[in-house]
């Protein structure tokens, strides 16, 4: 990932602002994953796991944590021991080459991550790989448009963008409004 493009971790706190629990409410976006207590799960970008605790609360299975810099991963680690929970998996990854096993995840989220990926299309077909026949995933996006927070205009993807690259690599996808500073897409095999 480009260094310029990466969200700095010394900005962790900004990512558990109640502001951001508001516009992005994890109880409602995990619903259109429909997570059950067996599937394994997978947070890709995970950072300091706004959306990856409480993917965690809904399933006993393992859950893979992953995320390009270390030190969000740490205060994630803490965040988990908090909590009590055990189940989880920890992978420093840039979302090349995903060390995850072909075919693994059930359900997983990638928030606010893809438009800083140096290869969008090696990211799509490493998350098509890991991701179960029958899996879905969702990803959230900054919407194209200039907003009070986010990343410079120039580095985000458009929902079309997006759509295509999957349905390029055989993902069936939907967008989903789930705020006006951000669109979600929701990815699976079949539809």
């Amino acid at each position: 990932m480009h260094h310029e493009k990466r969200f700095n971790p010394e900005k962790a706190a900004r990512l558990l602002d109640p502001e951001r629990y508001r516009k992005l409410p994890p109880e409602q976006i995990i619903q259109y994953l429909e997570i059950d207590s067996t599937d394994v799960i997978a947070d890709f970008g995970c950072g300091n796991g706004f959306f990856t605790l409480p993917f965690a609360e809904q399933t006993q299975s393992l859950v893979y944590a992953v995320d390009v810099e270390e030190k969000m991963l740490d205060l994630l680690k803490e965040r988990v021991n908090e909590a009590g929970l055990d189940h989880f998996k920890y992978i420093v990854n840039d979302l090349g080459v995903i060390p995850i096993p072909n075919h693994e995840i059930d359900k997983w989220i990638c928030s606010l991550v893809l438009h800083e990926v140096d290869d969008l299309e090696q990211t799509i077909q490493e998350l098509k790989r890991v991701m179960k026949p029958t899996g879905k995933g969702l990803i959230l996006e900054w919407s194209p448009r200039q907003t009070d927070s986010g990343p410079p205009l120039h580095h985000r993807i458009t929902p079309e963008k997006l759509q295509s690259l999957f349905h390029k690599h055989d993902v069936w996808t939907e967008v989903v409004s789930v705020h006006p500073d951000f669109y979600a897409l929701r990815v699976s095999l079949i539809k």
